[in-house]
Protein backbone atom coordinates (compact mmCIF):
# COMPACT_ATOMS: atom_id res chain seq x y z
CA UNK A 1 0.00 0.00 0.00
CA UNK A 2 1.23 3.24 -0.58
CA UNK A 3 2.66 5.21 2.44
CA UNK A 4 2.28 9.08 2.82
CA UNK A 5 6.06 9.32 3.13
CA UNK A 6 7.94 9.99 -0.69
CA UNK A 7 11.49 10.53 -1.12
CA UNK A 8 11.96 13.67 -4.00
CA UNK A 9 15.41 15.75 -4.56
CA UNK A 10 14.97 19.06 -6.64
CA UNK A 11 17.61 20.66 -9.28
CA UNK A 12 17.48 23.51 -10.91
CA UNK A 13 18.86 23.99 -14.88
CA UNK A 14 22.20 25.96 -15.62
CA UNK A 15 23.45 26.39 -18.80
CA UNK A 16 26.87 25.42 -18.05
CA UNK A 17 26.20 22.82 -15.81
CA UNK A 18 23.37 21.35 -16.67
CA UNK A 19 20.80 19.96 -13.73
CA UNK A 20 22.59 20.93 -10.51
CA UNK A 21 21.42 19.18 -7.08
CA UNK A 22 19.43 21.18 -4.51
CA UNK A 23 18.78 18.15 -2.77
CA UNK A 24 19.47 19.87 0.77
CA UNK A 25 16.33 21.89 0.45
CA UNK A 26 13.78 18.59 0.76
CA UNK A 27 14.25 18.45 4.23
CA UNK A 28 14.11 22.30 5.08
CA UNK A 29 10.80 22.17 2.73
CA UNK A 30 8.15 23.89 4.61
CA UNK A 31 5.57 23.63 1.85
CA UNK A 32 5.47 22.31 -1.83
CA UNK A 33 2.82 22.43 -3.58
CA UNK A 34 2.33 21.54 -7.74
CA UNK A 35 -1.16 22.19 -9.21
CA UNK A 36 -2.27 21.74 -12.53
CA UNK A 37 -6.16 22.33 -13.82
CA UNK A 38 -8.29 21.44 -16.95
CA UNK A 39 -9.09 25.17 -16.78
CA UNK A 40 -5.48 26.64 -16.57
CA UNK A 41 -2.76 26.99 -19.57
CA UNK A 42 0.00 26.88 -17.35
CA UNK A 43 0.65 24.57 -14.58
CA UNK A 44 1.26 26.46 -11.20
CA UNK A 45 2.55 26.12 -7.42
CA UNK A 46 3.98 27.62 -4.49
CA UNK A 47 7.85 26.08 -2.94
CA UNK A 48 8.32 27.39 0.88
CA UNK A 49 11.40 26.53 2.63
CA UNK A 50 14.46 27.71 4.32
CA UNK A 51 17.82 27.87 2.43
CA UNK A 52 21.58 29.51 2.53
CA UNK A 53 21.13 33.62 1.14
CA UNK A 54 23.81 32.51 -1.27
CA UNK A 55 21.12 31.20 -3.26
CA UNK A 56 20.27 34.75 -4.00
CA UNK A 57 23.71 35.68 -4.36
CA UNK A 58 24.78 33.17 -6.64
CA UNK A 59 21.81 34.05 -8.85
CA UNK A 60 20.54 30.25 -8.41
CA UNK A 61 16.83 31.70 -7.22
CA UNK A 62 16.18 33.90 -9.90
CA UNK A 63 12.64 35.05 -11.94
CA UNK A 64 12.91 32.21 -14.60
CA UNK A 65 15.19 29.59 -13.49
CA UNK A 66 13.74 26.21 -14.32
CA UNK A 67 13.45 24.15 -11.43
CA UNK A 68 12.83 19.72 -11.52
CA UNK A 69 11.82 17.64 -8.98
CA UNK A 70 12.17 14.13 -9.33
CA UNK A 71 9.83 11.81 -6.80
CA UNK A 72 10.87 8.56 -6.19
CA UNK A 73 7.81 6.16 -5.91
CA UNK A 74 7.75 1.80 -5.34
CA UNK A 75 6.87 1.70 -9.14
CA UNK A 76 9.02 4.29 -11.30
CA UNK A 77 10.73 8.14 -11.04
CA UNK A 78 8.04 10.78 -11.92
CA UNK A 79 9.48 13.82 -12.39
CA UNK A 80 7.84 17.67 -12.39
CA UNK A 81 9.26 20.39 -14.00
CA UNK A 82 8.42 24.34 -13.07
CA UNK A 83 10.40 27.46 -13.30
CA UNK A 84 9.80 30.60 -11.03
CA UNK A 85 7.63 33.01 -11.25
CA UNK A 86 8.47 35.20 -8.62
CA UNK A 87 9.59 34.82 -5.09
CA UNK A 88 9.80 36.52 -0.98
CA UNK A 89 13.29 36.51 0.89
CA UNK A 90 13.75 37.10 4.27
CA UNK A 91 12.81 38.73 6.97
CA UNK A 92 16.29 37.64 8.47
CA UNK A 93 16.93 37.52 11.66
CA UNK A 94 19.41 40.98 10.92
CA UNK A 95 19.92 43.24 8.35
CA UNK A 96 23.50 42.48 7.81
CA UNK A 97 22.90 40.15 4.46
CA UNK A 98 19.71 38.59 2.87
CA UNK A 99 17.57 36.06 4.78
CA UNK A 100 16.87 32.10 4.86
CA UNK A 101 13.11 32.13 4.31
CA UNK A 102 12.62 31.52 0.60
CA UNK A 103 8.99 31.71 -0.94
CA UNK A 104 8.59 31.10 -4.32
CA UNK A 105 5.46 31.11 -7.44
CA UNK A 106 5.59 28.53 -9.74
CA UNK A 107 4.41 28.35 -13.37
CA UNK A 108 5.13 26.00 -16.02
CA UNK A 109 8.21 26.74 -17.84
CA UNK A 110 7.00 27.12 -21.18
CA UNK A 111 6.08 30.42 -19.91
CA UNK A 112 9.12 31.72 -20.73
CA UNK A 113 9.61 30.56 -23.80
CA UNK A 114 6.97 32.70 -25.08
CA UNK A 115 7.39 35.86 -27.35
CA UNK A 116 5.01 38.42 -29.41
CA UNK A 117 3.99 38.09 -32.67
CA UNK A 118 1.67 38.48 -36.27
CA UNK A 119 0.64 35.96 -38.55
CA UNK A 120 -1.79 34.08 -39.92
CA UNK A 121 -3.24 30.80 -39.84
CA UNK A 122 -5.83 28.57 -41.70
CA UNK A 123 -7.85 25.04 -40.97
CA UNK A 124 -9.59 24.00 -37.74
CA UNK A 125 -8.00 25.35 -33.82
CA UNK A 126 -6.21 22.32 -33.17
CA UNK A 127 -4.70 22.29 -36.81
CA UNK A 128 -3.51 25.94 -35.86
CA UNK A 129 -2.21 25.57 -32.41
CA UNK A 130 -0.29 22.79 -33.60
CA UNK A 131 1.12 24.38 -35.94
CA UNK A 132 2.29 27.42 -33.72
CA UNK A 133 3.80 25.44 -31.38
CA UNK A 134 5.31 23.07 -34.05
CA UNK A 135 6.76 26.11 -35.24
CA UNK A 136 7.88 28.26 -32.55
CA UNK A 137 7.82 26.59 -29.00
CA UNK A 138 8.15 23.07 -29.91
CA UNK A 139 11.70 22.21 -27.15
CA UNK A 140 9.97 23.96 -24.68
CA UNK A 141 7.85 21.18 -23.78
CA UNK A 142 8.19 17.55 -22.90
CA UNK A 143 5.37 15.66 -24.54
CA UNK A 144 2.20 17.37 -26.62
CA UNK A 145 -1.06 15.77 -26.65
CA UNK A 146 -3.76 17.20 -29.27
CA UNK A 147 -7.40 15.94 -30.10
CA UNK A 148 -9.06 17.12 -33.47
CA UNK A 149 -11.50 20.21 -32.79
CA UNK A 150 -14.28 19.79 -35.27
CA UNK A 151 -14.98 23.70 -35.84
CA UNK A 152 -14.71 25.20 -39.28
CA UNK A 153 -11.89 23.79 -40.96
CA UNK A 154 -10.86 26.81 -43.61
CA UNK A 155 -11.37 29.43 -40.94
CA UNK A 156 -8.82 32.12 -41.19
CA UNK A 157 -7.72 33.05 -37.50
CA UNK A 158 -5.85 36.19 -37.11
CA UNK A 159 -2.89 36.33 -34.46
CA UNK A 160 -2.42 40.21 -33.51
CA UNK A 161 0.77 40.87 -31.64
CA UNK A 162 0.35 37.99 -29.33
CA UNK A 163 2.29 35.86 -26.87
CA UNK A 164 1.64 32.15 -27.95
CA UNK A 165 -0.20 31.54 -24.54
CA UNK A 166 -2.36 34.81 -25.53
CA UNK A 167 -3.24 33.41 -28.65
CA UNK A 168 -3.87 30.24 -27.04
CA UNK A 169 -6.77 31.32 -24.94
CA UNK A 170 -8.16 33.14 -27.28
CA UNK A 171 -9.05 30.21 -29.60
CA UNK A 172 -10.04 28.25 -26.49
CA UNK A 173 -13.64 28.65 -26.12
CA UNK A 174 -14.30 28.49 -29.78
CA UNK A 175 -12.55 24.61 -30.62
CA UNK A 176 -15.19 21.68 -30.33
CA UNK A 177 -15.13 18.39 -29.84
CA UNK A 178 -16.72 15.20 -31.51
CA UNK A 179 -20.26 15.36 -31.24
CA UNK A 180 -20.26 18.69 -29.76
CA UNK A 181 -18.08 18.13 -26.86
CA UNK A 182 -16.15 20.82 -24.67
CA UNK A 183 -12.85 20.95 -25.05
CA UNK A 184 -9.86 22.03 -22.95
CA UNK A 185 -6.27 23.52 -22.99
CA UNK A 186 -3.95 22.69 -20.50
CA UNK A 187 -0.17 21.88 -19.14
CA UNK A 188 0.38 19.27 -16.46
CA UNK A 189 3.27 19.63 -14.10
CA UNK A 190 5.29 16.98 -16.35
CA UNK A 191 5.44 20.26 -18.77
CA UNK A 192 3.13 18.19 -21.03
CA UNK A 193 0.44 20.35 -23.02
CA UNK A 194 -2.94 19.15 -24.05
CA UNK A 195 -5.96 20.13 -26.07
CA UNK A 196 -8.52 17.79 -24.97
CA UNK A 197 -12.31 16.84 -25.51
CA UNK A 198 -14.99 15.78 -22.92
CA UNK A 199 -14.54 12.62 -23.79
CA UNK A 200 -13.96 9.70 -21.56
CA UNK A 201 -12.33 6.62 -22.50
CA UNK A 202 -11.32 3.36 -20.44
CA UNK A 203 -8.04 3.44 -20.89
CA UNK A 204 -6.96 6.21 -19.46
CA UNK A 205 -9.77 5.82 -16.46
CA UNK A 206 -8.50 5.04 -12.77
CA UNK A 207 -10.41 4.25 -9.51
CA UNK A 208 -10.88 6.20 -6.58
CA UNK A 209 -11.41 4.23 -3.44
CA UNK A 210 -11.14 4.75 0.04
CA UNK A 211 -8.54 3.51 2.39
CA UNK A 212 -11.26 1.87 4.68
CA UNK A 213 -13.56 0.89 2.40
CA UNK A 214 -14.63 -2.85 2.51
CA UNK A 215 -14.26 -3.82 -0.86
CA UNK A 216 -10.61 -2.41 -1.24
CA UNK A 217 -9.52 -6.46 -0.42
CA UNK A 218 -10.86 -7.07 -4.27
CA UNK A 219 -9.51 -4.61 -5.92
CA UNK A 220 -5.92 -5.82 -4.39
CA UNK A 221 -4.83 -8.15 -7.84
CA UNK A 222 -5.42 -5.03 -10.13
CA UNK A 223 -3.80 -2.47 -7.84
CA UNK A 224 -0.42 -4.99 -7.88
CA UNK A 225 -0.84 -5.30 -11.49
CA UNK A 226 -1.69 -1.28 -12.34
CA UNK A 227 -0.62 0.30 -9.07
CA UNK A 228 -1.33 3.61 -11.23
CA UNK A 229 -4.93 3.53 -12.34
CA UNK A 230 -5.80 3.95 -8.28
CA UNK A 231 -5.84 6.91 -5.79
CA UNK A 232 -6.51 5.78 -2.33
CA UNK A 233 -8.70 8.31 -0.03
CA UNK A 234 -9.23 9.33 3.32
CA UNK A 235 -11.57 11.63 3.03
CA UNK A 236 -14.36 12.99 0.55
CA UNK A 237 -16.14 16.00 0.00
CA UNK A 238 -19.06 17.37 -2.50
CA UNK A 239 -19.50 20.82 -3.66
CA UNK A 240 -22.41 21.45 -5.45
CA UNK A 241 -23.30 24.54 -6.37
CA UNK A 242 -20.53 26.47 -4.33
CA UNK A 243 -20.33 29.74 -5.53
CA UNK A 244 -22.79 29.73 -7.75
CA UNK A 245 -25.80 31.29 -8.27
CA UNK A 246 -27.55 29.72 -11.34
CA UNK A 247 -26.32 26.20 -11.70
CA UNK A 248 -30.23 25.16 -11.78
CA UNK A 249 -30.33 27.55 -14.67
CA UNK A 250 -27.52 26.62 -16.60
CA UNK A 251 -28.69 22.69 -16.58
CA UNK A 252 -31.66 23.75 -18.94
CA UNK A 253 -30.28 26.87 -21.16
CA UNK A 254 -30.79 27.49 -24.69
CA UNK A 255 -29.03 29.39 -27.82
CA UNK A 256 -30.52 32.70 -29.03
CA UNK A 257 -28.83 34.05 -31.86
CA UNK A 258 -29.02 37.15 -34.80
CA UNK A 259 -27.98 35.26 -37.94
CA UNK A 260 -26.60 37.15 -41.13
CA UNK A 261 -29.25 37.69 -43.87
CA UNK A 262 -26.89 38.09 -46.65
CA UNK A 263 -29.53 40.05 -48.16
CA UNK A 264 -32.57 38.11 -47.87
CA UNK A 265 -35.81 39.22 -46.68
CA UNK A 266 -36.31 37.80 -43.55
CA UNK A 267 -39.20 35.25 -43.06
CA UNK A 268 -41.37 34.17 -39.68
CA UNK A 269 -40.47 31.55 -39.45
CA UNK A 270 -36.75 32.02 -39.57
CA UNK A 271 -34.05 32.77 -37.23
CA UNK A 272 -33.22 33.97 -34.27
CA UNK A 273 -33.63 30.17 -33.05
CA UNK A 274 -33.64 28.83 -30.04
CA UNK A 275 -31.91 25.43 -29.22
CA UNK A 276 -31.76 23.51 -26.31
CA UNK A 277 -27.69 22.93 -25.06
CA UNK A 278 -27.38 19.70 -23.82
CA UNK A 279 -24.49 18.62 -21.09
CA UNK A 280 -21.61 16.74 -22.84
CA UNK A 281 -23.47 13.45 -21.82
CA UNK A 282 -26.75 11.90 -22.04
CA UNK A 283 -28.43 10.70 -18.98
CA UNK A 284 -27.07 12.85 -16.55
CA UNK A 285 -29.02 14.29 -13.15
CA UNK A 286 -28.38 16.84 -11.19
CA UNK A 287 -28.61 16.61 -7.08
CA UNK A 288 -31.68 19.22 -7.37
CA UNK A 289 -35.35 18.92 -7.67
CA UNK A 290 -37.27 18.72 -10.79
CA UNK A 291 -39.31 21.97 -11.17
CA UNK A 292 -38.30 23.93 -13.85
CA UNK A 293 -39.34 24.11 -17.52
CA UNK A 294 -37.45 22.94 -20.29
CA UNK A 295 -35.82 26.59 -20.56
CA UNK A 296 -34.67 28.03 -18.11
CA UNK A 297 -31.93 30.35 -19.30
CA UNK A 298 -31.06 31.90 -22.50
CA UNK A 299 -27.69 32.70 -24.11
CA UNK A 300 -28.03 35.41 -26.18
CA UNK A 301 -25.58 36.81 -28.81
CA UNK A 302 -26.34 39.57 -31.68
CA UNK A 303 -22.56 39.77 -32.75
CA UNK A 304 -23.35 38.53 -36.35
CA UNK A 305 -20.61 35.89 -36.12
CA UNK A 306 -20.76 32.41 -38.13
CA UNK A 307 -23.25 30.64 -35.88
CA UNK A 308 -20.58 27.36 -35.57
CA UNK A 309 -18.62 30.24 -33.77
CA UNK A 310 -21.77 31.39 -31.62
CA UNK A 311 -22.48 27.58 -31.04
CA UNK A 312 -19.03 26.34 -29.91
CA UNK A 313 -18.25 29.34 -27.84
CA UNK A 314 -21.82 28.86 -25.51
CA UNK A 315 -21.06 25.17 -25.43
CA UNK A 316 -17.99 25.46 -23.70
CA UNK A 317 -19.70 27.80 -21.60
CA UNK A 318 -22.25 26.23 -20.63
CA UNK A 319 -20.22 22.72 -20.01
CA UNK A 320 -17.67 25.16 -17.77
CA UNK A 321 -20.01 26.41 -15.83
CA UNK A 322 -21.60 22.66 -15.34
CA UNK A 323 -18.61 20.96 -14.32
CA UNK A 324 -17.68 23.68 -11.59
CA UNK A 325 -21.12 23.09 -10.16
CA UNK A 326 -20.32 19.42 -9.95
CA UNK A 327 -16.95 18.63 -8.26
CA UNK A 328 -16.18 16.18 -5.63
CA UNK A 329 -12.78 16.78 -3.74
CA UNK A 330 -10.50 13.29 -3.09
CA UNK A 331 -8.18 14.12 -0.24
CA UNK A 332 -5.61 11.05 -1.03
CA UNK A 333 -2.30 9.91 -0.37
CA UNK A 334 0.09 11.21 -2.54
CA UNK A 335 0.22 9.94 -5.65
CA UNK A 336 2.06 12.00 -7.65
CA UNK A 337 1.41 10.32 -11.46
CA UNK A 338 -2.26 11.58 -11.26
CA UNK A 339 -2.90 14.43 -13.92
CA UNK A 340 -5.71 16.69 -15.01
CA UNK A 341 -8.45 15.27 -18.01
CA UNK A 342 -8.27 11.30 -17.31
CA UNK A 343 -11.24 10.18 -15.62
CA UNK A 344 -12.23 8.62 -12.66
CA UNK A 345 -14.12 6.05 -11.23
CA UNK A 346 -15.71 7.19 -7.69
CA UNK A 347 -16.32 3.92 -6.07
CA UNK A 348 -18.39 4.97 -3.11
CA UNK A 349 -21.04 2.79 -1.42
CA UNK A 350 -24.66 3.65 0.37
CA UNK A 351 -23.24 3.26 4.39
CA UNK A 352 -26.35 1.42 5.40
CA UNK A 353 -26.57 -1.07 2.47
CA UNK A 354 -23.41 -1.02 1.25
CA UNK A 355 -25.26 -0.99 -2.43
CA UNK A 356 -23.12 1.38 -4.66
CA UNK A 357 -23.71 5.01 -3.91
CA UNK A 358 -25.61 7.70 -6.22
CA UNK A 359 -22.55 9.12 -6.98
CA UNK A 360 -20.53 6.37 -7.90
CA UNK A 361 -19.74 6.91 -11.22
CA UNK A 362 -17.01 8.36 -13.50
CA UNK A 363 -16.12 11.92 -13.46
CA UNK A 364 -13.22 13.96 -15.15
CA UNK A 365 -10.30 14.81 -13.09
CA UNK A 366 -10.60 18.89 -12.77
CA UNK A 367 -7.56 19.65 -10.81
CA UNK A 368 -4.82 17.85 -9.05
CA UNK A 369 -2.48 19.14 -5.99
CA UNK A 370 0.40 17.35 -4.69
CA UNK A 371 1.60 18.84 -1.50
CA UNK A 372 4.81 18.22 0.56
CA UNK A 373 6.07 19.49 3.71
CA UNK A 374 9.88 17.52 3.85
CA UNK A 375 9.15 13.98 2.47
CA UNK A 376 5.78 13.52 3.84
CA UNK A 377 3.04 14.83 1.09
CA UNK A 378 -0.91 14.15 0.32
CA UNK A 379 -2.52 14.63 -3.12
CA UNK A 380 -6.01 16.36 -3.41
CA UNK A 381 -7.95 15.23 -6.42
CA UNK A 382 -11.08 17.28 -7.69
CA UNK A 383 -13.22 15.51 -9.99
CA UNK A 384 -16.38 17.04 -11.92
CA UNK A 385 -19.08 16.49 -14.60
CA UNK A 386 -21.47 18.29 -16.30
CA UNK A 387 -24.25 15.98 -14.84
CA UNK A 388 -23.85 12.74 -13.08
CA UNK A 389 -24.45 9.96 -14.91
CA UNK A 390 -27.34 7.18 -13.75
CA UNK A 391 -27.97 4.10 -15.18
CA UNK A 392 -31.48 3.75 -14.13
CA UNK A 393 -34.23 6.80 -14.37
CA UNK A 394 -35.81 5.16 -10.78
CA UNK A 395 -32.84 5.81 -8.79
CA UNK A 396 -33.19 9.87 -9.69
CA UNK A 397 -37.20 10.07 -9.64
CA UNK A 398 -37.52 13.52 -8.30
CA UNK A 399 -34.44 15.11 -9.60
CA UNK A 400 -33.84 17.07 -12.62
CA UNK A 401 -32.55 15.03 -15.24
CA UNK A 402 -31.58 14.72 -18.80
CA UNK A 403 -33.50 11.68 -21.01
CA UNK A 404 -31.67 8.88 -22.55
CA UNK A 405 -31.34 8.98 -26.26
Amino acid sequence: MIENTILWEASYFSDSEGWVSLEALTITTDKLELSSSIYSLFAYGEWIFRGDPSLLEDKIIVEGRKLKFVFKTNTEDVTKYMSIFSFINGPGVSATSMGEAYFCTLISPWYFSQYSKSLAYYGSISETIKSMITSEILGAFNNIFIDKTYDEMNAVHYRTKMTQGKFIESLKKQAIGKDNKAIFMFTTCENSFYIKEYSENIDTTITAIGLSHKDLPSYQNQINTYPNKFVFMNALQLKFNKDKEDAWLEAGAGLSYVSALQGRVKGISEEPLLPILSPNQTQAFAPLLKSKGAISKVYSDDSLLPYSHIFSETINMQSYSLMKAHVLDLFCLPQVFVIPGKFCHLHITKEDTNKESLFSRNFMIESVSHIFTGMKGSTTVSISSPGISYDDVEKVEGLLYSESE
